[in-house]
């Protein structure tokens, strides 16, 4: 339906909303009026010359009401609510009256939604219900609360948080909140593009009346003279009419920034009116799970300083002597709401009421539109029987180990060969460039080279690939050359298309809605390319140039060639070329400030940390992507290839290596768990403490891959685990005299139970004795007897471990094996000489081994002869998978400890006196086999007692 006629919509939307039927809205008509198209055409008429609305014809009508009928039928634009505490919303009434006039902040966004930004009506409808949702939770008076309302906002990576924070602020706005805090980040350039883009969608335009936006900058900058908080107009009424200002500060968290703005909203003292119930605020923490999360011990008092600022701005703090924070002036309203795609910090770490951001007073999960690409659209389950990682998943090509080594030659400085994936990643960028100029779009079309963190490296990366397009250009400009370089690259653009064609993508994404009134575009022929392709080529990679006219820059202009962006901490200056003509290095995308640009500008970004979260790289056609971390929530927000891909849908092509897409796979999985279970919690009506965030642990899968660092879930705890086909072993050992003894003595009972220990025949080397049928009781009493060192990950919750042995494998007869010889009419468990972390220095009483066990101590007691399927045997290496294939006798069900024992004397000797161990350090290993045909789960959660203990809720949440 024509745009023009939204303000109907509206209409449509307010009867339904006062149950008016269906039947007398498709001619509005009211009870005592006749159901016909007479009546409609008197009300259409009156709505034109009253209200200035368009004209419509009643067939434009009946198909506007059949639309959104079909609409709310369907449930597309329906919310589905959140964990929260108050039962009644807070500001219903408020917003029911102020939203709806043309005037209102809501209003004017409406329509810059629909008619700059093309939202279909039902994502807008969409939007105004999770808003509303959001702001019937924030209070405009907690001077009855001890700290803010706080709550969380649960969105998807680059699926439009930013549109909903422009939203809810529009409609608190209207309803009375007058300062707003957006805490965005550590990075200035992203800073500034969340400014911009707020001030830009909150504020109407001009001549249309509504609200007076003031952004604040100067006041969070030190040595700046800027007005004081008591200059500006915070009363009720202005002049008889309700005060139509409203302020907003986008403050970046760091140190100073949040000291700044809290000790200028301070600096008036108790006396000044300003702090008698004037400030009404709304802190929205844009990616709250990064620097907000107290990362320091939150059992003790220790704080981090960013965290104890935010903390602060909360609890109505002032700042104090030496960095502390006092108790300060009283605001009429403070309201934290903080926006993640990766809330698992933010569930995990803390939940103290009044020493945490935790969300105790509501948590709402946004959900995706059917047009956003996700993880699972993208990289979706990891399924074992695969033949490769990339079958199944089009849009991803593979990085090799060569070419991994290739880059990593580059970054060290030692080679400058380009890798054959980052020619072909560079040459889909020119192809998937040529198709968006010859679609004639003026969009910027982007490619990401994120290899490293380390700017050296950024730099280098540059060289290359300044280096290989220059190449690219020689042959395009040279006769002798140019129709080599274009059947390679028609070639290879054929091989793409194959990888991902039309009919293949409507087939498997049969739930993606493309833009409104469009369809998915199909690839145009090569021959189409051709000129654009060489009018790309045949120009000289470039900068970001600095607009300037006699009052200095004015804004940054784009050529039609190819600019190449390198985006760091390093790059924050502009360049100068000695003429007076300046630079950038860092990307900026054209906006209506800036000369209009002849024709779709193209980007290449290399960078890091600056654009691992937060910026959004528009029209990313090609990322070339290396980075490895070791947490979930850090991976996922390096994933600028998600979000919304309207009218280039078949185009992006990320490169990566297997490892990475496994690491992917396996978030995406824990991602989808965290989210249906926050929908359960939903459809249960859940408060939010009553909500228990259970999530995959997946260094289950991927050894030392965490869904965030340790010190962001401070509070985490073994909920239910599944150890399916597993190895598992402690690392950390105490070396306390008693614990020793203790686990010696533990050791020494295992064996006494496991008399007559049978010698190893399969030649796995080493004198293994082994001993098969021997109870689960004997097993269970050796970890109950076994002292762990606290340090120790996998075994830091016995009671889960023993959980699960105790229904899973406990029916099992177990085999213990041993490396070691019969003395003295005793076994003797052979000591081996690992060396332990030297170099790194472990915490008194406690020590760290590499390595703690071999391949062959869990096989011992498998004969390669008899245990094996024919033509089925593995590597001995690999005794993981040697003992899943020992199927013949059902080895491969078996569960095996095996015992070890560690040299004191060895350990004292190479430790330089570090260590006196008075005796052998007994440790141990298990395998532990399928008990099932699903992958692992092993599920972490907030500790019960951090969420439950202590519940004292202000009255008014009773």
């Amino acid at each position: 339906m024509d745009i023009r006629f939204d303000c109907y919509a509206n209409m449509i939307r307010s009867l339904r909303d006062r149950n008016t039927p269906w039947e007398r809205i498709n001619f509005l008509a009211a009870e005592d009026e006749p159901l016909d198209d007479k009546t409609l055409e008197d009300h259409i008429s009156t709505f034109v010359t009253f209200q200035g609305w368009p004209a419509m014809s009643c067939a434009e009508w009946h198909e506007l009401v059949e639309e959104r009928k079909a609409a709310e039928e369907s449930g597309a634009s329906t919310d589905e609510g959140g964990l929260y505490v108050d039962f009644e919303p807070n500001n219903e009434q408020l917003l029911s009256e102020r939203i709806l006039s043309p005037q209102s902040c809501w209003q004017q966004y409406k329509r810059k939604l629909r008619e700059e930004k093309h939202f279909t009506l039902d994502a807008v409808e969409r939007l105004e219900e999770e808003c509303r949702w959001i702001v019937n939770r924030i209070r405009l008076d907690t001077r009855d609360r001890p700290t803010a309302i706080k709550g969380l906002v649960v969105g998807n990576v680059q699926s439009g948080k930013t549109a909903n924070m422009a939203g809810v602020i529009s409609m608190a706005a209207d309803i009375g909140f007058n300062f707003f805090v957006v805490l965005a980040g550590r990075v200035t350039n992203l800073r500034m593009q969340t400014s911009d883009r707020l001030i830009g969608d909150v504020k109407p335009a001009q001549g249309t009346g509504g609200l007076e936006w003031t952004p604040f900058v100067d006041m969070l900058r030190p040595n700046i003279v800027h007005k004081r908080l008591q200059d500006y107009s915070w009363t009720q009424l202005d002049g008889g009419a309700p005060n139509r200002h409203r302020y907003l500060t986008v403050c970046l968290k760091e140190p100073n920034w949040l000291k700044n703005l809290i000790k200028w909203l301070q600096a008036d003292g108790a006396s000044s009116w300003v702090n008698t119930g004037r400030i009404k605020m709304l802190i929205i923490d844009d990616e709250c799970d990064q620097a907000s999360v107290n990362t320091r011990d939150v059992e003790s008092d220790l704080q981090t300083t960013i965290f104890k600022h935010i903390l602060g701005l909360c609890n109505h703090s002032v700042t104090a002597a030496r960095g502390q924070l006092a108790e300060g002036h009283e605001y009429a309203a403070v309201n934290y709401l903080g926006y993640t795609a990766t809330p698992y910090a933010n569930l995990l770490n803390d939940a103290d009421p009044k020493k945490s951001l935790y969300p105790r007073d509501f948590i709402k999960p946004l959900k995706a539109s059917p047009s956003y690409w996700g993880p699972s659209q993208i990289f979706g389950a990891l399924d074992p029987k695969a033949e490769s990682e990339f079958k199944e998943r089009p849009f991803i090509c593979e990085i090799p180990n060569q070419d991994l080594a290739q880059v990593r030659a580059i970054q060290s400085g030692a080679d400058l060969v380009v890798p054959e994936t980052l020619k072909s990643s560079i040459k889909w960028f020119v192809c998937a460039s040529a198709v968006r100029r010859l679609s004639e779009t003026r969009s910027p079309v982007s490619m990401l080279i994120h290899t490293s963190n380390a700017v050296k490296d950024h730099e280098r990366m540059a060289t290359i690939v300044v280096g290989y397009l220059r190449e690219l250009r020689n042959h395009a400009m040279e006769n002798s050359s140019r129709a080599a370089l274009l059947s390679d690259l028609s070639s290879f653009y054929a091989a793409q298309c194959r990888q991902l064609p039309l009919d293949v993508f409507n087939e498997t994404f049969i739930e993606y809605q493309p833009k409104e009134g469009e369809s998915v575009r199909d690839y145009p022929s090569f021959d189409k390319l051709i000129p654009h392709i060489l009018a790309i080529l045949g120009k000289e990679p470039s900068r970001i140039q600095i607009a300037q006219d006699a009052t200095g820059q004015t804004g940054y202009e784009f050529s039609d060639a190819i600019h190449v962006c390198v985006d760091n901490s390093d790059n924050n200056a502009n360049i100068d070329d000695g003429a007076g003509h300046f630079t950038t290095m860092r990307i900026h995308y054209p906006t209506k400030d800036d000369p209009p640009p002849p024709c779709a500008p193209l980007f290449i970004v290399i960078g890091g940390n600056t654009l691992a979260r937060g910026l959004t790289l528009e029209g990313l056609v090609s990322s070339y992507f290396l980075r490895t971390v070791r947490t979930c929530d850090s991976l996922m927000q390096m994933g600028r290839w998600f979000g919304y891909r309207f009218g280039y849908e078949l185009l992006p092509r990320i490169w990566m290596t297997k490892d990475c897409v496994v690491k992917f796979a396996h978030l995406t999985r824990a991602d989808l768990d965290l989210r249906q279970r926050l929908e359960e919690a939903v459809a249960l009506g859940k408060k939010p403490w009553e909500f228990e965030p259970l999530m995959i642990d997946t260094s289950e899968a991927i050894r030392g891959f965490t869904v965030t660092s340790r010190n962001k879930m401070q509070m985490q705890e073994v909920a239910e685990a599944d150890y399916s086909c597993q190895t598992k072993m402690p690392y950390w050992f105490a070396t306390d005299n008693e614990s020793l003894l203790a686990n010696a003595s533990a050791a020494a009972c295992v064996l006494e139970a496991a008399s007559g220990m049978v010698q190893s025949n399969n030649a796995s080397g080493g004198n293994y004795y082994y001993k098969e049928g021997v109870p689960y009781a004997v097993i269970e009493s050796y970890l109950r007897k076994y002292r762990f060192c606290p340090r120790t990950r996998d075994f830091s919750d016995r009671k889960a471990l023993l959980d699960y042995l105790s229904a899973k494998l406990a029916d099992r007869s177990w085999t213990v094996i041993a490396s070691g010889c019969e003395k003295d009419g005793r076994f003797n468990i052979q000591a081996r000489n690992y060396s332990n972390l030297r170099g790194r220095t472990c915490p008194s009483g406690t020590i760290a081994f590499r390595h703690v066990s071999e391949p062959s101590d869990f096989i011992a007691d498998i004969d390669p002869d008899i245990d094996f399927p024919q033509n089925r045997k593995p590597r001995k290496t690999q005794s993981k998978a040697y003992r899943c294939a020992a199927t013949v006798r059902g080895k491969d069900k078996t569960p095996v400890l095996v015992l070890t024992r560690f040299d004191a004397r060895n350990i004292n000797a190479i430790n330089n006196g570090v260590y006196s161990l008075e005796n052998d350090i007994y440790g141990f290993a298990m395998f532990l086999p399928s008990v099932s045909g699903e992958l692992t789960k092993t599920y972490t959660r907030m500790r019960c007692g951090n969420l439950h203990e202590g519940d004292e809720e202000p009255e008014s949440e009773v």
